[in-house]
């Protein structure tokens, strides 16, 4: 046993011997030598490269020279230019090209529209341009007004659909009395003159209506009630005069205009005040018939007539009537 035992042992320590001196082999390559193994057919099995091998590989390469290195930067650098400048002009044609929503399309201004549409910007500017407010006009420029009375005047713009049409307006002095709603300007006379309406728009446009403001003219009839004083001109007493001329040939009295002399006196001064022209007629009529009747006792077609006016001075005036009782015919 003991026999068999001991070459075992041997074979094993000599084994062990060998394992190390070849780890040993190994292990004593210089960190170069190491590099420069190769190991083709897997790990353990390397050879070392021969000197004509290593010396082809530093033929093939060249030695990095500063010409080398500098065309290098060059290249690289022009590389990442060319990235930048195509990164650029993605970003621009996909950048959005919106105006804000909330921007009025008059008040567009390089703060709240995108820096980068310049196109954009230049239509928004010419469409301002286009509809930017160019004048302003009135329906009348000169306007005739009776006290009380109100007329309208209409505001228009050019251009009709300009952007911004603010106004403002105002008078030269109280003549009239004027009112601006939207377009509509509602004028009134208040006192007998000249008044200017002025209408001014927001960017310094101006348009003006000259308004001359007269008295109220009356219509003055035979109805209409009169101070006395303008009721009793010689007009109207020669109108009486007709009229009572035709009231007492109505009587059967005969007029005979050469008859003079004093004679019974309406005067216009016992006229009650503001009274109208007929009222007048009727109270001169019935005076002058009553007053005759007495001298006649009704026996009318006894007698002739004739009437006159005079001036009693002061815008005053009296109706005589001359009466004369007509001689019988001779029986001869």
């Amino acid at each position: 046993m003991k026999h068999k035992i001991l070459p075992l042992l041997l074979a094993v320590l000599a084994g062990t011997a060998l394992l190390t001196a070849c780890s040993q082999d190994k292990n004593s390559a210089t960190p170069k030598e190491a590099i420069n193994r190769v190991y083709p057919e897997g790990e353990g099995k390397y050879y070392e490269p021969s000197a004509e091998t290593s010396a082809t590989a530093k033929e093939t390469t060249p030695p990095a020279t500063k010409e080398t290195l500098s065309k290098a930067a060059e290249s690289k650098k022009k590389a990442l230019e060319e990235r930048k400048a195509t990164q650029a002009t993605t970003e621009q044609t996909t950048a959005p090209a919106t105006i804000a929503v909330t921007v009025p399309p008059d008040n567009i201004t390089d703060d709240n529209i995108n820096p980068n549409l310049d196109s954009i910007r230049s239509q928004v500017d010419k469409r301002i341009r286009e509809q930017t407010l160019k004048s302003v006009s009135l329906s009348e420029t000169s306007l005739t007004l009776e006290i009380g009375e109100s007329r309208e005047l209409q505001l228009s713009f050019d251009p009709e659909d300009a952007l911004k049409k603010s106004c403002t307006m105002t008078k030269s002095n109280d003549n009239i009395a004027a009112e601006m709603s939207g377009t509509t300007i509602k004028v009134t006379g208040k006192t007998a003159g000249d008044c200017t309406v002025t209408v001014t728009s927001y960017n310094d446009h101006k348009v003006s209506c000259k308004v001359t403001v007269k008295p109220k003219e009356t219509v003055i009839t035979d109805d209409t009630p009169l101070p006395r004083k303008e009721l009793c001109t010689s007009e109207n007493v020669s109108r009486w005069l007709d009229a009572v001329t035709k009231r007492l040939e109505s009587l059967g009295m005969t007029k005979n205009t050469a008859l003079a002399g004093d004679g019974t006196e309406i005067k216009t001064a016992d006229l009650p005040d503001n009274i109208s022209y007929n009222t007048a007629e009727r109270y001169i009529l019935d005076k002058a018939e009553s007053e005759l009747k007495e001298q006649t006792k009704d026996n009318w077609k006894s007698f002739e007539f004739n009437c006159v006016s005079k001036s009693l001075g002061s815008g005053e005036y009296a109706v005589i009537i001359i009466i004369n009782e007509k001689e019988e015919p001779s029986g001869e």
